[in-house]
């Protein structure tokens, strides 16, 4: 699948996707107690995914764009996943560390905590979404993993929950 198809697929797929509310972009223990999900909370509440760029955060957001999604709620995170997805295809060399937060979002934990924080986030996801965020895994194995990255971050995110989302022909690397 090249790029372009990749990207319309992750749109079409999270189209549908409830905004959170602006009220449930974070914890409300996190946005009481920690500055950065405050600043995650104020940056986003007012935006729709589709709004989200490399761009726009370098130059509106005042913390680590790359530590956004850790400090999301399910919902919220579930909502704004996209944006982040379509910065790693569309403006990778640009993304930086973004990228690499992204992919590691999508590594699911073997310990338990991180685990069930994962299940949170994906368990309830439409297969649609899931098997676009399978085949977004498997074009960022391909043109990323051990090129210019130290480790196969996309791999290591199939091989820890998404490979079986995979369209039977696409995953045979």
């Amino acid at each position: 699948m090249d790029e372009l198809a990749l990207a319309n697929l992750i749109k079409r797929e999270f189209s549908t996707v409830p905004f959170s509310g602006s009220w449930n972009i974070v914890l409300k223990k996190d946005y009481d107690q920690v500055i950065e999900a405050r600043q995650v909370a104020d940056y986003f509440s007012d935006k729709k995914w589709q709004d989200i760029t490399v761009r726009s955060l370098r130059a509106d957001y005042i913390g680590d764009a790359s530590a956004c999604l850790v400090f999301m709620t399910p919902q919220a995170f579930r909502f704004y996943l996209p944006a982040y997805l379509l910065i790693c295809i569309d403006e990778y060399n640009e993304a930086d560390v973004i990228y690499d937060s992204t992919i590691t979002r999508l590594i699911k934990s073997t310990e338990p905590t991180e685990a069930t924080k994962f299940d949170d986030r994906f368990v309830t996801m439409a297969l649609g979404q899931k098997q676009a965020i399978a085949a977004f895994l498997l074009q960022m194995h391909l043109l990323h993993d051990n090129k210019d990255r130290v480790e196969e971050c996309a791999r290591r995110a199939l091989d820890s929950y998404w490979s079986s989302f995979l369209a039977k022909d696409a995953g045979s690397t």
